[in-house]
């Protein structure tokens, strides 16, 4: 689910493609500028409730 800070809802994405890009480091090897892009493509099925809880307790489990 896609969810802006305030908390309102955009709909079911599904993540394609995420790409990372550090532009500076500094004398140490660090990173202080990480740049990021996520390709979304939306869901036309969104997932219930019960799946979403299922799905997420398997991952503990």
């Amino acid at each position: 689910m896609l969810m802006r800070g305030d908390g309102s809802v955009f709909g079911w994405y599904v993540i394609e493609k995420v790409t990372d890009k550090h532009s500076y480091l500094d004398v140490a090897g660090i990173c202080r500028m990480i740049e990021f892009e996520i390709e979304l493509v939306k869901s036309p099925n969104a997932a219930s409730v019960d799946s979403m809880m299922s799905m997420l307790a398997s991952l503990f489990s």
